[in-house]
């Protein structure tokens, strides 16, 4: 049924590839198989192919690909995908704060340049 195209068989195929339930583990056919559900719309699929790409199971880890299948699954009201979009938000925009104030506390932010040079004295 898998190769047929069933989201929810297709999603627990990857879920016996990822944990090694009947097969031998491997988290690139878990991820594989979590793709085929995910594009047909399966939440938790969704779910947790973007958990493959934030921790880099069986994928290149990449944290944009993160935040599309997340968002993907929260736009369906899938509460997990919520937590995790919505965390996943917070700890980017803290860090991207830290490495500003980081940047301005070690004195290398530039100096501001005026308009006109300052006058001379004749």
């Amino acid at each position: 049924m898998a190769d047929e195209g069933h989201a929810t068989t297709q999603y627990c195929l990857g879920n016996m590839y990822y944990w090694g339930r009947g097969v031998p583990k491997d988290r690139r056919q878990a991820a594989q198989w979590y793709r085929r559900a995910a594009e047909q719309g399966h939440a938790v699929a969704q779910l947790d192919l973007g958990n493959a790409y934030r921790w880099g199971e069986g994928v290149e880890q990449d944290l944009s690909r993160t935040a599309h299948w997340w968002r993907t699954a929260a736009d369906q009201n899938y509460p997990a995908a919520q937590f995790n979009l919505g965390t996943l938000y917070y700890f980017a925009s803290a860090a991207a704060c830290r490495a500003t104030r980081q940047w301005r506390w070690n004195g290398t932010e530039r100096p501001r340049r005026t308009a006109m040079p300052p006058p001379t004295s004749s």
